[in-house]
């Protein structure tokens, strides 16, 4: 039997000469084999890549092989260069331990067939072999004539076979095949898609010939026409460049200043200068194409009309009476200056209670174009300025994107959420806006990838903001914060009457939602509880949704019962927990929150520990911290219970939020003081106020939200800083008739007021 040497990553025909590196043990041990013995090698091919093939892995055709050389690199590899001698097929191939793979071969006999056939397809054969040669400049000419003078047939065929670029499976059926005829449609296939290509690639390599032509000669007329400017003395260089005459055309329609004309004149002269195709001209034709676009000649701003202005914001928003008048009275000083003012107006307060929608009111009344830029996760200085030039992809900032699109020069601009801005490495997108915003400097703002200056004093800024607690101080001292507390029940069902359920019907197509009046104070109670109007607006949306199906469907839909809600919209929300029934060691604290008030359970116990320490826990602040440090230092220092050198534990339940501020340290104060004298406080009372050691309620912030916010969990009695009391103006008279406000300037009145004697 002879040896048999799989080799999967080239198949070796008949009349090829090849190199293989061997690496497997197994092919070293069949070569090794072969030239001790004598004996003829077989090439088969492998059907996977595999070191260590099976025997139903190698393929039964393949081609008997004479070694003309072997290089041993080393013990586990070497080089050998083969010759295909012919065509055979093995059967029950074993394998030995000592020498590898065995077979005994066969030589492959072509089936008979009519010499007038085969005659017609071997002159074909030999007529497109012919003419793929001279197409193909990778076939050496030099092969047709030693094809002409051969006189054998199958060395024909094979020297044919060695010379076309068969991809695996056609080799594979070149080597099974016994039929002549169909070894020769093989390669004649093979031959006909390579000529389809040869003429494709032809039609290529000639187009793009001509336009490597056409480019020459446009570069030598373009000198010659250039030399000869010179020689006449002649400035204008555009030639026939139709892109760099219309931006020329758009220049002097939108003039920029002088000074900016002179840049644009220059590049203008340089990019005719050069190649359409270059990369550089596509970044100095990109850069005049944005400045194309900045209004650098606008109409002036509308007259103001502050009684329209009046009816406009009137109109679009139902109470926010300080802060119209604060709007109205900056439009009227405008007017009288007759130019924008360096005012720059920040929208403060929670989520959904009108911010951004009052700015576009503001705009609308103007009648100025309306441009929003959320500055919400921005980190990259670049954002605001512009990316240089000569980076790929660079453009100019979102302040000049803003003027482009709105197409005049005293837009109005909202910067939404400005307290979201972040920084990292790549800047400070903070210090970019205080030249933005500054009305000393933003006359003249350069962005980096524009490059020259832009007057942006005209434009009217408007800021908006949940919180002010993370704005950078220098760019908070350039703001007029305007306050726009959360809405009260009252206040929500107006809206609601008045606009939100016709504009919810209109964005749905439809023409009113068929609720009851009676039912809106429901829904605002039953699915909301959040300070602003979104998630009603959202609750809305979902009645106006069913609301469309049923007038599709024809059929009869209104809403008239609380039932009718439920079925709708789903069960409501879950209660507040309980207040009147509150447990010894416990009160209940205000909080003020970006997203607008809310109710603190504070919680204590006395731990078995007598060290006189506190453990603190609810994901805290280090201010709060400190509140309770200061509160259990108060009331250990002034009253004396059997429990007073007791460990207590301090938890503010919702561990997942963060919570932070000097203004739960009355309600901590109060909790410890239950726990350690073992005597609950007086149910359905919340309070709020800053303690320090010396007993004193000091002032705190966010009072109407925190009113407003125990005013929706139903709580009537609250307690609050005496320093406080000119903030209560801000609360609706119809609240505080329902409520009892309680004013103290010392922690002892607040205990007198909430513990029984």
């Amino acid at each position: 039997m002879n040896p048999v040497l799989p080799i999967f990553e080239k198949i070796l025909l008949p009349g090829a000469i090849e190199e293989h590196h061997i690496t497997t043990p197994i092919g070293n041990a069949v070569v090794e084999y072969h030239l001790n013995s004598g004996l003829p090698l077989l090439v088969l091919p492998q059907h996977h890549q595999n070191d260590f093939p099976d025997t139903h892995e190698i393929y039964p055709f393949g081609c008997r092989a004479k070694v003309l050389r072997c290089l041993t690199i080393d013990d586990n590899s070497c080089t050998i260069l083969l010759e295909g001698i012919n065509r055979i097929r093995t059967e029950d191939i074993v394998f030995d331990e000592q020498v590898g793979f065995l077979a005994e071969p066969i030589d492959i006999q072509n089936e008979t067939c009519s010499d007038e056939e085969y005659g017609f397809w071997f002159d074909k054969l030999k007529k497109q072999f012919a003419a793929l040669i001279q197409k193909n400049g990778e076939i050496h000419p030099q092969i047709l004539p030693l094809l002409e003078i051969n006189t054998d047939d199958e060395r024909f065929i094979h020297m044919c076979s060695n010379h076309l670029l068969l991809n695996r499976e056609k080799k594979l059926l070149f080597l099974a095949s016994t039929h002549p005829i169909e070894r020769l449609k093989i390669l004649l296939t093979h031959i006909e898609q390579e000529m389809d290509f040869q003429d494709l690639n032809f039609n290529a390599i000639e187009e793009v010939q001509k336009d490597i032509e056409k480019q020459n000669r446009a570069y030598f007329v373009r000198k010659q026409i250039q030399r000869l400017h010179k020689e006449i003395d002649t400035p204008d260089l555009l030639t026939e460049n139709r892109d760099l005459k219309k931006l020329q055309k758009t220049f002097i329609d939108n003039p920029p200043p002088q000074t900016v004309m002179d840049e644009i004149h220059a590049e203008i002269i340089r990019l005719s200068k050069m190649s359409v195709d270059s990369s550089e001209y596509n970044i100095g034709k990109n850069w005049l194409t944005s400045l194309s676009k900045l209004p650098w000649k606008s109409p002036a701003p509308k007259e103001i009309d502050i009684d329209v202005a009046q009816q406009c914001l009137d109109k679009d928003h139902h109470g926010l009476t300080k802060v119209k008048e604060r709007i109205i009275e900056q439009l009227a000083v405008q007017k009288c200056k007759k130019q924008t003012l360096g005012t720059i107006l920040c929208l403060v307060g929670p989520p959904g209670v009108g911010k951004t929608s009052l700015s576009k009111s503001i705009a609308k009344a103007l009648e100025r174009p309306y441009a929003r830029i959320s500055l919400a996760g921005i980190k990259d200085e670049a954002e605001i300025r512009g990316h240089r030039r000569t980076y790929i992809g660079s453009m100019p900032g979102r302040f000049i994107r803003a003027l482009q699109k709105s197409k005049t020069k005293a837009p109005l601009i909202v910067l939404d959420e400005i307290d979201k801005i972040g920084r990292d490495v790549r800047g400070d997108p903070s210090s970019a806006l205080l030249e933005i915003l500054d009305p000393e400097q933003n006359d003249e703002f350069v962005d980096h990838y524009i490059d020259v200056p832009f007057d942006l004093s005209q434009v009217f800024f408007i800021c908006t903001a949940n919180t002010l607690d993370t704005v950078d101080p220098a760019l908070r001292d350039r703001l007029e914060i305007l306050q726009l507390h959360s809405y009260t029940r009252e206040e929500k069902h107006e809206i609601t009457r008045k606009h939100l359920l016709e504009k919810v019907a209109t964005e749905h197509g439809i023409a009113s939602i068929p609720i009851q009046d009676t039912l809106i104070p429901f829904l605002i109670d039953g699915y909301t509880r959040e300070a602003g109007l979104r998630k009603l607006s959202q609750r809305l949306a979902s009645l106006a949704r069913k609301t469309a199906v049923s007038l599709l469907r024809k059929e009869e839909f209104s809403i008239d019962s609380e039932e009718q809600v439920r079925a709708l919209l789903g069960p409501e929300l879950p209660p507040p927990p309980p207040i009147h029934d509150i447990p010894i060691g416990q009160t209940l604290g205000l909080a003020w929150t970006p997203v607008g008030g809310e109710v603190l359970r504070i919680q204590t116990i006395l731990l078995h520990e007598k060290n006189g320490k506190v453990r603190q826990t609810g994901n805290l602040g280090q201010v709060m911290k400190e509140s309770i440090e200061i509160a259990y230092a108060y009331i250990n220092a002034n009253h004396k219970f059997k429990n007073t050198h007791s460990d207590i534990h301090v938890h503010i339940p919702q561990g997942s939020i963060s919570k932070d501020g000097p203004s739960a340290g009355l309600a901590i104060a109060l909790a410890i003081y239950s726990v350690q004298k073992n005597q609950r406080s007086l149910g359905g009372i919340a309070m709020t106020g800053e303690l320090d050691l010396s007993g004193h309620v000091n002032a705190i912030g966010g009072l109407k939200e925190k009113i407003l916010a125990a005013y929706r969990a139903n709580i009537t009695t609250v307690v609050i800083p005496t320093e406080n009391q000119h903030e209560l103006v801000d609360i609706p008279p119809s609240i505080l008739t329902e409520m009892t406000i309680h004013l103290i300037e010392h922690i002892e009145e607040a205990l007198t007021l909430c513990f029984e004697k």
